[in-house]
């Protein structure tokens, strides 16, 4: 019996393989760095990609194992499982100071089409915190990149903006309690 399953296994990997791709979604989303006037590390360029994942059809789960997810949808398994959303940022960032910094916390919003923030769930503020532990020499650039999850395709632009930063004397700059992003 285990024969047979193996080799009915192995066809509906292969019929899986084999199916053709009806389409992926993967897009370009507005991005805007936001900068305080006196911030030591600011935001030359961000750019955000929303990507939709679906489950792999040809993976069959297994207790106790992650299933892979793909970025290609199948004709013949569209709509059968749900999607997962995630946005890949890509930042560029600029020390300005003449300290190392070792840490950054971002803050960032997303927006929908109305310019109204969206909420992800079980999130009870429009705003998401991203702490970077990644040093950036005084005086010098560095690119910053990460993947977060979201709850949908609403997602229109991104607003990134540059809010604590630790350097590497342990000092610490915060941003002024003054809002730069207009909901």
């Amino acid at each position: 019996m285990s024969r047979a399953l193996g080799r009915v296994l192995i066809s509906l990997a292969l019929l899986g393989a084999l199916a053709p791709t009806a389409w992926a979604l993967q897009k370009t989303v507005r991005s805007k760095g936001h900068n305080y006037e006196q911030a030591p590390v600011t935001i030359q360029r961000s750019s955000v990609t929303l990507i939709e994942t679906y489950f792999t059809p040809t993976q069959l789960p297994i207790s106790g194992r992650r299933v892979k997810q793909t970025r290609v949808r199948y004709a013949n398994r569209a709509g059968l499982s749900p999607s997962s959303f995630a946005l890949k940022e890509d930042v560029m960032c600029r020390n300005n100071s003449r300290q190392d910094v070792v840490a950054m916390e971002l803050s960032i919003v997303l927006l929908d089409a109305f310019h109204q923030p969206i909420l992800n769930a079980g999130q009870a503020e429009a705003v998401i915190v991203q702490r970077i532990s990644t040093p950036v020499p005084a005086k010098s650039e560095r690119r910053v990149e990460w993947e977060q999850q979201v709850g949908s395709l609403d997602v229109y632009e991104v607003a990134v903006v540059m809010t604590r930063v630790r350097f590497a004397d342990n000092s610490l700059w915060q941003a002024p309690a003054e809002e730069l992003i207009d909901f």
